[in-house]
């Protein structure tokens, strides 16, 4: 028997099974000392060694005591597993309501100096190739992965009162405050044979956004077919933000780390 089954038996006994103990949550140590969670039906697996960078939130259960935890912090604590392996609302994936994401994990992502990105968390070590230097320098990006229920979460949605570019990403203005942008690139255009169109949002980090040097927030989400789970790559741009050819390595590298991460999905199911 191996240690992940052990382990995955003893979690089972802290079960309150007014809800069916096939779908408890869980994190364990796999023998090749992976950390592997589960809940809601999706499966995370970490590299081991990494466990201490990356944050984990169980954000739609009583477990969750600290704003920031670290799965180091998680992996090896008994009471945190009792919690969550017993609490109902880490556990049932049967959710009605649309709301934040009920699992969320931040995953750091380092660069080298030849501007090479990796998520050396994510077994596989996903890389890519990026022109722009400022990734190497305190802009250097993250990920964040979401599980939530599943079919609430939705896909890109493209506007037609858009400005198109050179690149053939369309630009529109986002109702927000400050004023935020949306682009979109059209499935014929994005890297793979993909079904949907690749959304890129940009938020500005200050009301001053129109200034030289103003930094922006900008994002791309790729999200499962059946909405149930998404991974974001994040970076900071110190100007106001322009389509590059760097924004195609970034949408295949986040798919690259989401089907690596969920590794039960279809290295298509991400886009």
């Amino acid at each position: 028997m191996s240690k992940i089954t052990i382990f995955n038996l003893a979690a089972s006994a802290f079960v309150v099974c007014n809800v069916s103990c096939a779908d408890a949550a869980s994190i364990v140590r796999d023998d090749n000392g992976n950390v592997v969670v589960e809940a809601y039906g999706e499966k995370m697996k970490f590299i081991g060694g990494q466990a201490e960078h990356i944050v984990l939130s169980f954000m739609a259960s009583k477990c969750d005591q600290k704003p920031r935890q670290y799965l180091r912090d998680v992996i090896d604590n008994k009471d945190i597993i009792e919690c969550v392996t017993s609490d109902e609302r880490a556990t049932t994936a049967s959710h009605t309501q649309i709301r934040s994401p009920d699992v969320f994990a931040i995953i750091p992502v380092s660069a080298d100096k030849l501007n090479t990105i990796y998520a050396s968390a994510v077994r596989g070590l996903p890389t890519a190739n990026v022109t722009d230097a400022v990734i190497a320098s305190a802009m250097t990006p993250s990920l964040s992965v979401m599980i939530h229920p599943a079919n609430k979460w939705p896909h890109c949605i493209v506007s037609s009162d858009s400005i198109s570019d050179i690149l053939n990403y369309q630009r529109r203005d986002v109702a927000t405050n400050p004023k935020g942008l949306q682009f979109s690139l059209a499935s014929s255009h994005r890297d793979g044979k993909l079904a949907q169109p690749l959304c890129i949002s940009c938020n500005p980090l200050s009301a001053y956004s129109t200034l030289p040097g103003s930094r922006w927030l900008c994002a791309i989400t790729e999200v499962s077919s059946d909405g149930g789970a998404s991974v974001s790559f994040r970076w900071l741009t110190p100007d106001f933000p322009k389509p590059s050819r760097d924004w195609s390595v970034f949408d295949s590298f986040a798919r690259s780390v989401a089907s690596k991460l969920f590794s039960d999905r279809n290295i298509d199911d991400f886009q």
